[in-house]
Formats: structure tokens, sequence, C-alpha cells
């Protein structure tokens, strides 16, 4: 009985270790290799942004049906960098509210090219995962504050960093 249980769990194991990391994704009748492990990530390189999640804070617009909900939270997001560089195939991971929802996918969707993901040379297709926060504030001094406050924890990060 021992030996089924082994032979079982090494055979789970040999498949979960030969298949990380390639998944097949099928598009209308066609399959395509999408990457979750790649030699050469996809990277998010666009003037004025020092990351993707920059670029999404300053982009996202909270929308006034959510708001009018008082609805908040945090979306996770699902998309491809395709061969090409640009988001594909944007899915909500962990759904808050169908508006916020849809404007995470807008927001991940609009993002500018990214370089693409390479592996063995070539421009691959990649998996990435995101999240994109939505946080309400009932005044302005609320927002002006957390705002200040994200900028000095900033602030301090990067002078520790330089050091």
């Amino acid at each position: 009985m021992k030996n089924k249980y082994l032979f079982f769990f090494t055979t789970c194991l040999m498949l979960l270790l030969f298949t990380s990391g390639i998944y097949a994704v099928e598009n209308a009748g066609d399959t395509c290799i999408v990457y979750d492990l790649v030699e050469v990530k996809p990277v998010f390189v666009v003037e004025n942004y020092k990351e993707f999640r920059e670029y999404v804070a300053r982009n996202t617009v909270y929308p006034v049906e959510a708001d009018e909900k008082k609805a908040q939270g945090t979306v996770y997001v699902s998309f491809v960098i395709n061969e090409k560089g640009k988001p594909e195939n944007v899915k909500v991971l962990r759904p808050v509210d169908k508006y916020l929802d849809a404007e995470a996918i807008r927001v991940v969707s609009s993002s500018p090219r990214w370089t693409p993901g390479r592996h063995k040379g070539v421009p691959v297709k990649v998996l990435m995962n995101t999240r994109v926060t939505f946080q309400r504030f009932e005044t302005l001094q609320d927002l002006v504050k957390d705002r200040q406050k994200k900028y000095h924890a900033s602030d301090s990060s990067s002078t520790r960093r330089k050091k």
C-alpha cells in the first residue's frame, strides 16, 4: 500500500517539476503557449514611469458608480504580455465590485507596450499578475495625508538604498 502512495506522489512531483512554467491557452480554437517562467521577464520601460504599478496608480480613475456605493478594495488581475509587448487576455482573479473590476481591466489593457519576455532568445508570451487598489477618502484632507505618508515612506526607503 505504501508503494502505491509513494509511486503516486513521485509521479505527481515529476509532472509538477517538468511542466511548471508553461501553460497551454486556447484562444478561438488556436492553442498557444504562455510561459510563467522565462529566462528574461517582460519589462515595463516607459518614459515618466519607474514601474508598472506607478503607471497603474496614475492612470486609474475611480468609477463614480463604485464611489456612490462606497466600494473599495484590491482587484487582482492576470494578463499576458505577448511577443510584441502588448497586454492581452486581461482577467480578474479576485473581484471586488463590477465597476472596480472593469476599471482594473481597462487600465491594464490600455498599458503601453512592454519589452517582451524572452525564452531561449525568442520573444514569447508571458503570464503576469498585478493588483489594482481602490481606496476611498471621505475628505480631501484624508487624501493629502495618505499621499504625504506614501511620499515620505518612499523618500526614506530610497535614502536607505543609496547608503
